[in-house]
């Protein structure tokens, strides 16, 4: 599902222009400007106060079917699980102006707030489709500027149909939404500073949000694996990954892929070195996959080419081994999409790259970006082995905005490890039948075009 809408941030909205009042229950009213990515339009949403501490302030948009009950659980939640946990992998902490700052307080001192982070619980206008991606939540960082339908607050919009409120999704995607507001601040700072010279990939910043989901609910998310594992677009088994956001947008369910790759990527890096390689990429100086290089520094992925990189985490995908590189540590139960029909000529984007068996001899093309390795049961052959089982292409075009190049195969669709015949039907897979078809939850960044 693909829509084509006007230029607001991932981060986009409000003057805060709402009259607030007393009800018999002693809520407080106010209104909100919002996005209908229907109509590509602001509009009011009209929204009672329902909870707070410290830290958050819960509103829910009138007529909602959520209680206050369901608020305050939600409220509680931010404050015992969701900031404490997001601070330990997330935060930094800086004198602004003489006075010490971390990410969240430096976000409410843009907009002169009182400390606390404003999360909105409305129905979003997406058009959602059953069976297809909704729009879970979003930031709008239109609200830290003074202008029109800017809500001059630290908020995020949450959505709860059909995001049901409590459950791991809900309380997922307010740690992934909440990283983009502090991705934002964090860039917006770190330009001002000379630190960074612009904002930071989109693919890091969602990989950044993935992860987020895993600090706060300290679990594997199975609709991600499930989506990857089973290749619903039959696009990742020809190479779809994260690297090119949304560069297969016109097929729908193309960005799942994005999302899903991403977040394996993601878990890969932290099973592979330490919880903190989040926070290394969140704070780095650098805004494309060098943050990434740079965060394995003293790890043992350090010291990798980006392609080197990409081409051991494709062979994770492929082997999946207990331990070492070459797989999730016995985490994840990953089984890479393999094609069942490959031709010999290929187009691949940036980061992309597939297998095909490599039965004897193969002559290698020279074709700039284009590279060629062998795989067998240890990895990846970088003198390649053409007594290797498999050949894996790959573009190591390090640039986001390149474009596809031709690259080769054996034509012959590959063989799966003697360890994984088939895709099993473990509980990573198979658990529950929503983890399958849906409603897979998407955010607004990529249906907005962004290259932030």
């Amino acid at each position: 599902m693909k829509k084509t809408l006007f230029a607001i941030c991932i981060f986009p909205l409000l003057i805060f222009s709402c009259e607030l009042f007393n009800s018999k229950d002693f809520d407080l009213f106010g209104d909100f400007w919002a996005v209908n990515f229907v109509t590509n339009k602001f509009y009011r949403v009209d929204a009672h106060l329902a909870a707070q501490n410290d830290l958050v302030e819960i509103w829910i948009e009138q007529g909602a079917d959520v209680s206050k009950t369901q608020a305050i659980q939600t409220a509680n939640y931010y404050r015992d699980i969701i900031y404490p946990r997001m601070k330990n992998y997330f935060f930094w902490e800086k004198d602004i102006n003489n006075v010490p700052m971390d990410t969240m307080q430096y976000a409410n001192f843009l907009v002169n707030g009182d400390g606390r982070l404003t999360v909105l619980l409305l129905d979003i206008i997406d058009g959602h489709v059953p069976g297809e991606g909704f729009i879970g939540g979003y930031f709008d960082q239109t609200n830290f500027f003074n202008s029109a339908n800017s809500n001059r607050r630290a908020m995020i919009y949450i959505d709860i149909d059909p995001l049901q409120v409590g459950s791991d999704l809900f309380y997922g995607t307010i740690a992934h939404e909440m990283q983009h507001l502090m991705n934002s601040v964090t860039n917006s700072l770190y330009i001002a500073q000379g630190i960074r010279s612009g904002n930071i990939e989109l693919w890091i910043n969602e990989g950044l949000s993935e992860s987020a989901e895993w600090v706060v609910l300290e679990k594997t998310n199975p609709h991600r694996l499930t989506w990857y594992n089973l290749d619903n677009t039959g696009l990742i088994s020809q190479g779809s990954t994260f690297f090119v956001w949304i560069n297969y947008g016109n097929t729908p369910g193309s960005v799942l892929n994005d999302y899903s790759t991403v977040y394996l990527f993601f878990q890969w890096l932290r099973l592979q070195t330490d919880n903190n390689v989040y926070q290394r990429i969140f704070t780095s100086p650098f805004t494309n996959f060098n943050a990434v290089i740079d965060a394995l520094n003293g790890t043992p992925l350090y010291g990798k080419s980006w392609g080197d990189l990409m081409r051991a985490w494709y062979a994770a995908n492929f082997f999946n081994n207990p331990e070492g590189k070459y797989g999730y540590e016995g985490a994840l139960n990953v089984v890479a999409p393999l094609p069942k029909t490959i031709a010999t000529s290929v187009s691949l984007f940036p980061g992309e790259g597939v297998f095909s068996k490599l039965n004897g001899n193969f002559s290698r093309p020279i074709v700039p970006n284009i590279k060629y390795s062998s795989l067998n049961s240890s990895g990846v052959d970088a003198d390649f082995d053409y007594n290797s089982s498999t050949l894996f292409t790959q573009n190591i075009n390090t640039s986001i905005s390149g474009v596809a190049s031709p690259g080769m195969t054996t034509g012959i669709p590959p063989e799966r490890p003697d360890n994984q015949t088939s895709i099993p039907s473990g509980r990573s897979l198979h658990s529950a039948a929503s983890e399958i078809y849906g409603p897979h939850r998407i955010c607004v960044a990529e249906l907005l075009g962004q290259k932030n």
